[in-house]
């Protein structure tokens, strides 16, 4: 029996899995359209993404019948409110934002876990509930004790003044984001302590030769939020290798002062760290692969 979603939530749509859509763009593009026709209750939609946006005016041109219901940025010097999404935010310093519903201000709420990004899906679901029928307080109190899920800016240890953080992002912009709330949990955490502020070095795993291949471009200008971006070899999780196409060429390409590459099995990387790190770092593994077994293999080494 096919099953249909009630409620569904696209949070942005870019070129990805090409091996599953040859036609690019434009093919996920038509699937998500056919996706939004199947979601019998209603579809909470993010217009701070182009391709939502570009979703959205497939989805009208088309005449799909389903009920939508955005969310996004809320443009407090806005004068004409209704013009903006349903939910809206406004983003402030460290991990509180302002929420807002058809132009009217609900609340405020604090964050546990940082990242601009984590607000935006913390709106989201803040949209999904209220739709339900909860009350913003209700969901702002929920929302205000979530301290994040596994691979998503987990807190691995820390030792000898190094914080060890492993995050699953394997698509260029997912990188960025990770990198950039990097920087904020840092900014925010430091300076309540007194502490100094510290780096970000980010030890990234690419996932799938093909992945590499195409998003290449953007990859090589994802690593802009690290201090130091440290390389290992690419993750194959199915297929094999391509050639040109691998962590020793791809380091070369990447748009930073400060970028190596970590040749190697991933059980021999915990090792090739040392000599990178200093107290004060956040060290960030990323990647789908098993990169995310560096963080508890390094901990022990630390002195």
């Amino acid at each position: 029996i096919r099953s249909f979603p009630h409620i569904s939530v696209i949070t942005n749509i870019e070129a990805d899995h090409l091996e599953n859509y040859p036609g690019g763009l434009d093919q996920i593009l038509s699937t998500m359209v056919k996706f939004l026709s199947q979601t019998k209750a209603m579809s909470i939609v993010c217009t701070d993404d182009k391709g939502c946006r570009d979703l959205l005016k497939r989805a009208s041109a088309q005449m799909v019948t389903t009920n939508i219901v955005t969310y996004g940025s809320h443009k407090a010097d806005s004068t004409q409110p209704d013009n903006g999404p349903d939910y809206g935010l406004i983003s402030l310093p460290g991990f509180e934002m302002q929420v807002y519903h058809s132009g009217k201000l609900l609340g405020s709420m604090t964050m546990k876990v940082p990242g601009e990004h984590n607000k935006m899906n913390a709106l989201a679901a803040v949209a999904v509930a209220m739709e339900l029928g909860k009350s913003f307080d209700d969901v702002s109190a929920a929302l205000s004790t979530f301290g994040g899920v596994d691979r998503r800016f987990q807190m691995i240890g820390e030792k000898a003044g190094i914080t060890v953080v492993d995050d699953y992002a394997h698509h260029p912009t997912e990188v960025t984001a990770t990198l950039k709330a990097a920087q904020e949990y840092l900014r925010v955490t430091r300076t309540n302590q007194g502490q100094e502020r510290g780096r970000v070095v980010c030890l990234f795993q690419p996932h799938q030769p093909a992945r590499l291949r195409d998003l290449w471009q953007e990859f090589s200008e994802s690593f802009t939020e690290a201090d130091l971006v440290l390389l290992a070899d690419v993750y194959i999780a199915r297929g094999g290798k391509i050639e040109g196409i691998d962590s020793e060429h791809f380091v070369k390409a990447i748009k930073h002062d400060n970028a190596h590459h970590l040749s190697g099995p991933t059980a021999q990387l915990a090792n090739q760290l040392l000599p990178y790190l200093q107290p004060g770092d956040l060290l960030l593994t990323v990647g789908a692969g098993d990169v995310t077994n560096v963080g508890n293999q390094l901990l022990p080494l630390l002195q």
